[in-house]
């Protein structure tokens, strides 16, 4: 089984109806839905959305941003966003892991980590890229920890460390330092 099929098994088995489900971890949520929705306004969190399964729509300023499972979205600052998911169905719903990005664990990292602010310039407060290995790694480590609730408290904290530096230093790099 690849990673992104296991991080869908988790998923279903973690959210069993439509919605958005929190977890037993802080800043994790599950979301899932077994049917292509309608255009639906709301203000994403400074977040990273990796889809499972099933393909995704946001929109921000008349510009459309598409994501399934071999691409990521990160949001970085509170943003009036527009969503829909494209591709659902009862057999193969929607799932994606969406972790709202701790910002003081962030600073706290840029700082430690003596990381230099990408040469590149900052575009939108979004964006979507293809999924790192090493993000896509850390992202099923931490959903694998809603299994076993004994070791979730030692961790998650780990994981979620890991999955902020990879933001860091990846496709999204310039953005996030931002």
């Amino acid at each position: 089984m690849s990673q992104i099929e296991e991080l869908a098994d988790i998923i279903a088995r973690h959210a069993r109806e439509d919605g958005m489900h929190p977890s037993a971890l802080p800043r994790l949520s599950l979301v899932r839905s077994c049917t292509p929705t309608q255009a639906v306004p709301t203000v994403y969190r400074p977040s990273l959305c990796i889809i499972a399964q099933g393909r995704k729509q946001v929109e921000l300023n008349g510009r459309s941003y598409v994501y399934d499972p071999e691409k990521y979205l990160t949001v970085s600052v509170d943003l009036p966003l527009v969503g829909s998911v494209l591709q659902a169905s009862q057999r193969l719903p929607y799932l994606c892991l969406a972790l709202d990005i701790d910002l003081p664990a962030l600073t706290e990292l840029m700082l430690q980590t003596s990381f230099e602010p990408p040469p590149e310039p900052v575009g939108a407060a979004l964006g979507v890229s293809q999924v790192e290995p090493g993000l896509l790694d850390a992202a099923v480590r931490l959903a694998r920890l809603l299994n076993a609730p004994r070791d979730a408290p030692a961790l998650a904290p780990l994981a979620e460390r890991e999955i902020l530096y990879r933001l860091l230093s990846g496709a999204q790099a310039p953005m996030i330092h931002h």
